[in-house]
């Protein structure tokens, strides 16, 4: 097997795609923003209040197939050799040629995010979007170790919105969130932009569409660092969803095999395929409120046909629940 891709290559090539397009997958601000095509925002002159999708919805479709790279390059010599060789932005090139986007994925994302918009706005709750000015948190830097970089891409998000006039941001995601609301103010002078999570704000009508049980799986930053769990719980039974909770649940949660996913893919399946059997315990389908845990216990899901997990479960995120017509 060829030696793989080190941890300095993969961490170069995700700076340079931050430098290059605003976020570690190298997304551009075009497809960031093409979620919000058909949403009518209020003002920014007349609302503070803002919207903010920190981009993890967007990018993860492309972060998937950037695992599959790295579990490619760690069996291919001649993939990881190329890597190595060229390093840096050359590999980051290179990677960005090779990854391309899952369209269905992405539509898909984007379909979320849409309902998060409009769910705000049945809530009562008028907002306004930054669009392609939205900036990166630096999340994924962060829970990779790399803190002085984060620290740098959290002070130029911290200026803009500054500069923007933001005083309220409403997430649609918890490692979004935890940045903003618990890292922000320890890493940076006078952060004073107040951060809540969709599911502190939102007031979802029922959804009389949905047919059978979902087992509820727990994001670990939505459970153990924001306290989410009993939101996340009242949201599902005010959209009428009858679920199951699984073995390990609310702050003892199982981690889905997202957080070491582009440094160890295979570790990551073995973690994130042991949750998808014990979700599977419970019913076919599971419900997540995180972009990376649908990412992950998704893709587990929909491999079981391709000699993957045994498991038999389809994964909804809670946005793609609500009723928004």
């Amino acid at each position: 097997m060829a030696e793989p891709i080190s941890r300095v290559q993969l961490f170069r090539v995700m700076v340079d795609n931050q430098e290059k397009f605003g976020n570690p997958m190298g997304i551009s601000s075009k497809r960031m923003v093409e979620w919000a095509d058909d949403i009518p925002f209020t003002s920014s002159s007349s609302s503070s209040t803002y919207i903010y999708t920190g981009g993890l919805y967007q990018m993860m479709p492309k972060a998937e197939r950037f695992v599959e790279l790295m579990k490619r390059a760690e069996e291919s010599s001649g993939l990881s050799f190329a890597l190595r060789f060229l390093g840096g932005s050359a590999a980051s090139t290179l990677a960005s040629k090779l990854i391309g986007v899952d369209h269905d994925k992405f539509e898909r994302s984007k379909a979320i995010i849409r309902n998060a918009s409009r769910l705000l706005r049945k809530s009562g709750i008028e907002h306004s979007y930054l669009g392609r000015d939205e900036p990166y948190t630096g999340i994924l830097f962060y829970e990779l170790g790399m803190e002085e970089y984060f620290i740098d891409v959290a002070r130029k998000a911290a200026k803009l919105f500054r500069e923007k006039g933001v005083k309220k941001l409403i997430t649609i995601d918890p490692h979004s969130t935890y940045a903003l609301r618990e890292l922000y103010p320890d890493f940076l002078d006078s952060f004073d932009v107040e951060v809540l999570h969709y599911l502190e704000v939102a007031k979802p009508s029922r959804n009389d569409t949905w047919k059978g049980k979902a087992t509820v799986h727990d994001p670990c930053i939505l459970s153990r660092r924001l306290k989410l769990s009993s939101n996340y719980r009242e949201f599902l039974e005010a959209l009428g969803i009858e679920y199951t909770e699984p073995a390990r649940s609310g702050r003892m949660t199982f981690c889905c095999g997202g957080p070491i996913e582009s440094i160890a893919p295979a570790v990551s399946t073995k973690i994130s395929e042991l949750r998808c059997s014990q979700l599977a315990e419970k019913g076919d389908k599971a419900v997540v409120a995180c972009p990376i845990c649908l990412s992950n216990l998704g893709r587990c899901g929909y491999s079981r046909d391709r000699g993957g997990s045994n498991a038999r479960i389809e994964v909804f995120d809670a946005l793609e629940l609500v009723h928004v017509g």
